[in-house]
């Protein structure tokens, strides 16, 4: 775990990601997500240090290579669960009409 002191003006997407780079000693490009691998995005939202100072939330810097591939697992295993929907949909449809 790592935490890094900020200013208000460092208090950004970018700002807070290079801080965490420089915190861990690597320069590789990195993406910040929520716990659940959803990547954090630039906003208005996400510019100041209430967002940054949440002490209930984790953020999660993944590189950037790793990331790509978090992404395609959770697609596949929202695919699955997008698939047993469909099915007991269909199922439900079909004793409603008996």
């Amino acid at each position: 775990m790592v935490m890094v002191r900020f200013a208000e003006c460092e208090a950004s997407l970018p700002g807070i990601a290079t801080k965490v780079q420089d915190a861990i000693g690597s320069h590789e490009p990195l993406i910040l997500t929520d716990a659940q691998g959803n990547a954090i995005v630039e906003s208005e939202g996400t510019t100041g240090s209430p967002y940054w100072r949440q002490n209930a939330r984790k953020i999660l810097a993944v590189p950037e290579k790793d990331f790509t591939e978090l992404q395609g697992t959770k697609r596949r295993r929202m695919s699955r669960k997008n698939e047993e929907v469909g099915g007991i949909a269909e199922e439900l449809r079909h004793l409603c009409k008996m």
